[in-house]
C-alpha cells in the first residue's frame, strides 16, 4: 500500500496506468477526490458495492424463503393425499399428482431461470394444537394433515389472531405451531408477548418456518421449544408432539 500526504489541489499521477487522482477539497474528516482513468478501468466505491451486495442478499433470502414455503405446501399436499389413501378414500389420485407435479415443474423452472392456563385432563383426549400461519393454502393443508393424525386442530391467520384466541380460551392448546414471517404480528413478536404473559408463558411453541433460527433475538430464559424448517417433515413434527408431555419443561424440546 502506498501512503501519501497531500493538500487540496495537489495531484497523484500513475503515468503507466493512465490514472490520476486530484485532491479537490479537504474539509474536516472529509476529503473530496477526483479520479481520471481510461474507460477500460473499472472503479468501484466500496460502500456502493457493499450496499448492492446486501440488497442482492436480501433478494436471495426472500427467494429462498418463498421457495421453502412452496415446497412445504407440496409436502403437505402429498401427506394429505397419503392420509386419504390410507383411510381407503376414493380420490382422483392421477389428478392430484398432476397438480403436485405441475407445481414441482414450476418451482424447478424458477430455480433454473393472569392465572395459569387451565388444561384438559391428560387421559386419552387428543392433543390440542393451534396452527398459526398466514398462507391460507398452507394453513388449511397443515390443519388437514394434523387432524388426519388424530389431533384437535385450531387455526389462526397471524400472531395477533392467535393471541386473541389464547386470551379467550379457558383450555390452552398443548402446542402452538407458528410461522415466523407473518404480517400484523410476526412469530417472533408473538413469542415475546406469550413469554411475558404469566397466563400463557408455559405454552409449548414450535416454529414452523422457512427462516433460519437466530437465538439471540428470542426471549431470555425460554424461546422456541422446537424449530422445524420448511419444507416441513410432518413425521418428525408429529413424533416430537407425541413424545412430549404437555407439562414438560423446554430443556429437552429445543430443536
Amino acid at each position: 500500500m502506498l501512503v501519501l500526504s497531500r493538500r487540496a489541489q495537489q495531484r497523484i499521477v500513475f503515468p503507466h496506468l493512465g490514472i490520476s487522482l486530484s485532491v479537490l477539497q479537504v474539509k474536516g474528516r472529509i476529503v473530496k477526490i477526483g479520479i481520471e482513468a481510461p474507460d477500460s478501468v473499472k472503479i468501484l466505491r466500496q460502500e456502493i458495492d457493499e450496499s448492492r451486495s446486501d440488497a442482492e442478499s436480501s433478494v436471495q433470502r426472500d427467494a429462498i424463503h418463498r421457495r421453502r414455503n412452496e415446497l412445504n405446501v407440496l409436502q403437505l399436499r402429498l401427506d394429505a393425499i397419503q392420509a386419504r389413501i390410507d383411510r381407503g378414500e376414493v380420490i382422483d389420485a392421477e389428478g392430484l399428482m398432476q397438480s403436485v407435479l405441475g407445481k414441482v415443474s414450476a418451482i424447478d423452472h424458477e430455480i433454473a431461470n393472569a392465572d395459569q392456563p387451565v388444561r384438559s385432563p391428560s387421559s386419552n383426549r387428543p392433543k390440542r394444537l393451534l396452527v398459526v400461519e398466514d398462507c391460507d393454502n398452507e394453513r388449511g393443508l397443515m390443519a388437514y394433515v394434523l387432524a388426519s393424525h388424530g389431533f384437535d386442530v385450531h387455526v389462526a391467520r397471524d400472531g395477533a389472531e392467535a393471541l386473541s384466541q389464547l386470551q379467550m380460551w379457558n383450555t390452552m392448546p398443548d402446542f402452538v405451531l407458528m410461522d415466523v414471517q407473518m404480517p400484523l404480528s410476526n412469530g417472533l413478536e408473538t413469542l415475546h408477548r406469550i413469554r411475558h404473559d404469566t397466563r400463557l408463558a408455559d405454552l409449548q411453541i414450535f416454529a414452523v418456518t422457512g427462516s433460519s433460527r437466530d437465538r439471540d433475538n428470542e426471549p431470555v430464559g425460554r424461546g422456541w421449544d422446537g424449530w422445524f424448517q420448511k419444507p416441513l417433515n410432518v413425521a418428525s413434527l408429529i413424533a416430537k408432539i407425541r413424545e412430549s408431555d404437555s407439562s414438560a419443561t423446554p430443556s429437552h424440546l429445543v430443536g
